[in-house]
């Protein structure tokens, strides 16, 4: 069967042109059931999303869970990963253990080593670590600063300690040393709670104390250093003394040189 290329083709409805013109009967009158003129009524035939609970993370505040985790992470931590238990100042340890190996090395030298230079050390290494401790007790809120101050107190007990029993080993009169370091330290701690611990002076200061552990470490007594200033070995050691500071405070300088370029 042919048809007739005169006769009008019937039209062709397109569902993409959204209208009822061309539909076909059956389908048009389906569309016209659902289409109305009452806006109200068209809402109401909408298809709505289906809601969404929210969930009950949702529902905590952001500080409270930030505040969960920071409580769950220091349960979990060992004890000495919390701040203040070991100095993260790698390169400190050179600038800590150099004088005093220069000092003792000197005082074997003359013969009159003794047992209490592993004292003097263990009060030497536990007083840098309580300056650490202090240093970072300072910087920090006044929030944070209860749980900071254990290392504080602890390290400084241990260095006070073992500093009463070196004098009581090689005499009392080495607490004599207590006078040029309180001022060092003490400046030092001062550039500390004014955000200045990164400076020059600040690291002249902490530099200075380090070095004066040589004289410390070899003459004990500040009275033998006073009689002997004149003689050879003497000025030998103030001259390592010198070097010693000079060396490390140059290396500060340095640093502070390569961070400004």
């Amino acid at each position: 069967m042919t048809t007739d290329p005169t006769l009008p083709m019937p039209p062709q409805w397109d569902a993409r042109q959204g209208t009822l013109e061309d539909a076909p009967d059956d389908l048009a009158l389906d569309l016209a059931e659902v289409e109305t003129d009452d806006p109200d009524q068209d809402a109401d035939l909408a298809v709505e999303p289906p809601a969404v609970e929210p969930s009950p993370a949702a529902a905590i505040p952001s500080n409270t869970v930030d505040e969960q985790a920071v409580a769950q992470t220091k349960a979990t931590r060992p004890w000495w990963k919390a701040p203040g238990w070991v100095p993260k100042q790698h390169g400190a340890w050179a600038m800590l253990l150099t004088p005093f190996a220069i000092g003792a090395s000197e005082r074997a030298r003359a013969n009159t080593a003794g047992w209490w230079l592993v004292s003097l050390l263990l009060c030497w290494v536990l007083g840098y670590f309580a300056f650490n401790a202090a240093s970072l007790w300072l910087r920090s809120t006044p929030r944070r600063r209860p749980e900071r101050q254990l290392p504080v107190l602890a390290y400084a007990g241990a260095s006070a300690a073992f500093g009463i029993l070196t004098a009581a080993l090689v005499g009392w009169s080495l607490l004599w040393w207590i006078l040029p370091f309180l001022p060092l330290l003490g400046a030092t701690l001062w550039l500390v709670t004014h955000g200045k611990e990164r400076s020059v002076a600040s690291g002249g200061l902490t530099v200075a104390a380090a070095s004066l552990m040589t004289l410390v470490a070899r003459f004990p007594d500040p009275s033998a250093l006073l009689g002997t200033f004149d003689t050879s070995s003497t000025q030998r050691v103030i001259g390592l003394t010198l070097a010693v500071f000079g060396y490390f405070f140059g290396t500060i300088l340095y640093v502070k040189t390569m961070i400004r370029e």
